[in-house]
């Protein structure tokens, strides 16, 4: 019975080891999504300002510099709507990493779940075989006892 309950220790340990890792390479996965959407964001966001400013360095005048206002204000809107599209998509990426190391520890925990109920059946069916060969024994003993006792009137 102990090597029993050793083995299935054993078996839950390996699973739980193995689902750890499996979840740590989904994080790890949608950590790498995460960086580079960020990255992506950042490199054109460094784009547009340098562009920006290559513009703003070529102005002379006060009328280069007044068309340049509306170039600046709008370089600010794009900012702020990129910034926030970024944003959604990061939420959204993690919200799906979140999904599938959920489904991949619920269905651990159903594996485990069965694992378990299978060896419980497993143990009550030895234990109920081993309780009715001992009652067979014992009626044999009584028995045996009953007559020898009754000889021995």
């Amino acid at each position: 019975m102990y090597e029993q309950i050793n083995n299935q220790f054993l078996a839950t340990s390996k699973q739980l080891a193995e689902t750890t890792f499996k979840a740590h390479g989904l994080a790890f996965a949608g950590l790498e999504r995460v960086v580079s959407v960020q990255m992506q964001a950042l490199q054109d966001q460094m784009n547009a300002t340098a562009n920006f400013w290559s513009h703003a360095s070529d102005v002379r005048e006060i009328d280069g510099a007044r068309a340049l206002l509306p170039t600046g204000a709008q370089l600010v809107r794009e900012s702020a709507e990129k910034a926030y599209a970024t944003a959604q998509e990061v939420m959204n990426i993690t919200a799906q990493t979140g999904e599938s190391i959920g489904a991949l520890v619920r269905d651990t925990m159903e594996t485990a779940n069965q694992n378990v109920i299978r060896a419980t059946e497993q143990v009550v069916t030895e234990a109920g075989n081993a309780t009715r060969e001992a009652v067979r024994s014992s009626d044999r003993f009584v028995k045996e006892a009953t007559t020898a006792s009754k000889k021995a009137r």
